[in-house]
């Protein structure tokens, strides 16, 4: 779980890098970076996004609801099994976003029980 946050963390600083860059251009500078073949900081945002994905495959098994039911649940709700899910699994950036607006406490304690 960690090294999921901390993909999507790294993903999001390379995508504001790359914003960055490209509105820092300005005069003679002016399409500077669209060449940016060395570092390519667009293309390791998205490499990053995709390793969020195998993170997830490796960490949550083909069933892909462990981390949602463990850290958006309630403990009552968290004890409940259904034989079928009764909502839709959450993508990969959906998943990101709500552990760190909402649970950001919860899981800066308890991501360790989940590795």
């Amino acid at each position: 779980m960690s090294a999921f946050l901390k993909a999507g963390h790294a993903s999001g600083k390379f995508a504001q890098a790359n914003t960055e860059m490209r509105n820092s251009e300005y005069g003679i500078w002016e399409g500077f970076y669209v060449n940016d073949c060395l570092n390519n900081t667009k293309f390791t945002a998205y490499l990053l996004i995709k390793l969020m994905g195998y993170i997830r495959v490796i960490g949550e098994g083909p069933r892909y609801f462990y981390w949602q039911r463990e850290l958006l649940y309630s403990e009552e709700d968290r004890k409940i099994m259904l034989l079928t899910n009764t909502q839709n699994h959450l993508t990969d950036e959906e998943l990101f976003i709500l552990l760190n607006e909402e649970n950001k406490s919860w899981t800066e304690v308890n991501t360790d029980r989940l590795s």
